[in-house]
Order: C-alpha cells, then sequence, then structure tokens
C-alpha cells in the first residue's frame, strides 16, 4: 500500500497535509480490455475526474541514492520525495506541491 502525503513544506509538515491510499495490481494483456469493461460499468461510476494534462515531477534522494536503491530493490518500505506541477514544463511554474511518497508494505 502507497501513500502520498502532500505537504506545503518539506520541513515544517502541518494539519493540511493529506494521505491517500493506493492499491495497485498487475493485469494481463490479454484481461485488459475485461478489467477496462468491469471498471467502466461498475455501480461506483469510475470515471476520470480531471482533463488530459502535462504532469511534470521533480524526484529529490539523498547524496547516496538511497531512495533509489531501496525501490530497485524492492523495499516493501520505502519513499520518495518529489515536486509536481501541472502545465507546461518551461516558464512560470503557477502553483507546484512538494510530495512525500511513503510505502509501506505490499
Amino acid at each position: 500500500m502507497e501513500k502520498t502525503k502532500a505537504i506545503p513544506s518539506i520541513f515544517a509538515p502541518t494539519a493540511e497535509s493529506v494521505y491517500r491510499y493506493e492499491k495497485k495490481f498487475v493485469v494481463m494483456d490479454q484481461l485488459y480490455s475485461e478489467v477496462e469493461w468491469v471498471i467502466k460499468k461498475h455501480p461506483f461510476l469510475f470515471r476520470s475526474i480531471f482533463h488530459p494534462r502535462q504532469v511534470n515531477n521533480i524526484y529529490f534522494d539523498t547524496p547516496q541514492f538511497e531512495d533509489f536503491h531501496d525501490n530497485v530493490d524492492g523495499n516493501s518500505r520505502r519513499r520518495k520525495l518529489r515536486l509536481r506541477w501541472y502545465g507546461d514544463l518551461f516558464g512560470d511554474v503557477k502553483k507546484s506541491v512538494m510530495e512525500a511518497k511513503i510505502k509501506s508494505g505490499d
């Protein structure tokens, strides 16, 4: 389970910090269209909530690349620190978010 925590500053988490829980699944190619159909027809009416947009990320790591090595090694407990913004890659960034992603468990 992966938790994403959006924090306004990497140095001062606040009460406004938000947790989101994600569960990821691997689907074999031959089952992809069937899984997609089930999701689209589900009573919860799953749908995209955002219009198509460009997502930009900068990931940060320690000088020893600890976060990278934790990922490559498949450690069940690991973290990512990223800066994310939407829109053009270059030019003025209107709004960005620093996120600390924490993976704990499967």
